[in-house]
């Protein structure tokens, strides 16, 4: 895998924090990479399995709209993900900077890329075709992010769970808790709905500019999350067509049962009305250009690399140390959880075993040149003592 040169950080969270970085190859061809750190405080198991548990699923999982992981590092002890570095903006960000609701058309986009996303996610299977059951748990504006190549991308595997491996699905709520599911919170049966449901309340809020169930304390927050009657999109923003607002009111059914049975069927739903009500299709470049103009970019990442560059090189003062240490294995998981991901990349070699200093050529030399004067000085001394003695003795039988 190579060597990480960190850069500066451009993002951070509870548990980690995410910098900019260079992969250099052993050929010299380097790329940049966005590597997330593991906090050093946080170190106890819960959350160093919560970890792994994003690395096993996130290394798995190829799709257009997921973040891509490369793999999984260490450095100084801290675990690390190397990862795809992403330029652009996050949903959380992006909301709060424009301050008004995103045009339907970019909405419907980013939420039918979402969508895929997720559709991909729950319908991953293991090398021997079983599906692994996995459900994000986590799908909110800052889990989303939107490049400036146009391209959405749901981030954040780490609280994920995976039904075939996981012992119980009635598990205490887990997520950012104003997208949490109504099932979450009464401790019911969880599946992928929950992830539908999450993608509702991020829609209404991408057509509205508002806080769905965000209120001023958790208890309030569930509070609504349960019992609170849910505002049509139209209420908010009259440009939003009926049965655009109908499936969003769909996803966000408290009844499981009557929400969208996956995710692709609600992606199919949300491109049929932008198609009947004859909404714009925004295409990857058209989203791209429309992010630009909306939040400006800070930097490039030909700026990011430049600078990782000049800082390894000495110019700048480096504040963080080389990450160097391919993790070779993940810690021991359960045996079950071992046999339905074995589908895993097989792991990265270690790294050579360093060698001890070995002399150059021109030290050679220099130790070649002063034997060979050391002989020569021998020699023509052995030479000086014969002839002396053979003189001494001439004269003294003469």
């Amino acid at each position: 895998m190579g060597s990480y040169l960190l850069g500066r950080r451009i993002g951070a969270g509870g548990m980690s924090s995410i910098y900019a970085a260079r992969q250099e190859s052993r050929v010299g061809i380097g790329r940049l990479v966005a590597v997330k750190m593991m906090n050093p405080a946080l170190r106890d198991r819960t959350r160093i399995k919560m970890f792994l548990r994003e690395a096993l699923i996130s290394t798995q999982l190829e799709h257009p709209n997921i973040v891509r992981t490369y793999g999984v590092l260490r450095s100084r002890g801290r675990l690390c993900l190397a990862m795809e570095f992403l330029h652009g903006v996050n949903l959380s960000s992006l909301l709060r900077e424009t301050g008004k609701p995103l045009p339907v058309g970019v909405a419907l986009k980013i939420a039918a890329d979402v969508a895929a996303a997720l559709h991909a996610a729950h319908e991953l299977r293991d090398s021997h075709g079983t599906r692994l059951g996995i459900v994000h748990q986590d799908v909110s504006p800052h889990n989303v992010m939107v490049t400036y190549e146009g391209t959405t991308k749901l981030l954040d595997f780490g609280i994920a769970r995976l039904s075939s491996i996981d012992a119980s699905w009635t598990a205490a709520p887990k997520g950012k808790t104003a997208y949490i599911a109504p099932e979450q919170v009464t401790y019911g049966k969880l599946d992928r709905r929950v992830d539908i449901f999450a993608l509702g309340v991020v829609l209404h809020e991408l057509l509205t500019a508002k806080r769905l169930f965000g209120r001023d304390s958790v208890g309030q927050t569930i509070s609504a999350i349960v019992n609170d009657d849910i505002p049509d999109v139209r209420t908010v923003n009259e440009s939003v067509p009926a049965d655009v607002a109908e499936i969003v009111a769909r996803a966000l059914e408290r009844d499981p049962k009557k929400r969208y049975g996956d995710a692709e069927a609600m992606r199919e739903a949300l491109l049929e009305a932008r198609d009947s009500n004859g909404i714009e299709r925004v295409s990857g470049p058209a989203l791209g250009a429309w992010l630009r103009n909306a939040v400006p970019p800070v930097h490039s990442p030909a700026e990011l690399e430049n600078e990782i560059v000049l800082t390894s090189s000495g110019t700048l003062k480096a504040s963080h140390p080389h990450v160097s240490e391919p993790l070779t294995h993940l810690p021991r998981a359960s045996r079950r959880a071992r046999g339905v991901l074995s589908g895993m990349p097989p792991a990265m070699p270690p790294p050579p075993a360093s060698r001890p200093p070995t002399a150059t050529t021109a030290q050679r030399t220099a130790t070649t040149r002063f034997s060979m004067s050391l002989l020569t000085a021998t020699a023509a001394f052995g030479v000086v003592l014969i002839v002396l003695a053979f003189l001494f003795l001439a004269v003294r039988f003469r």
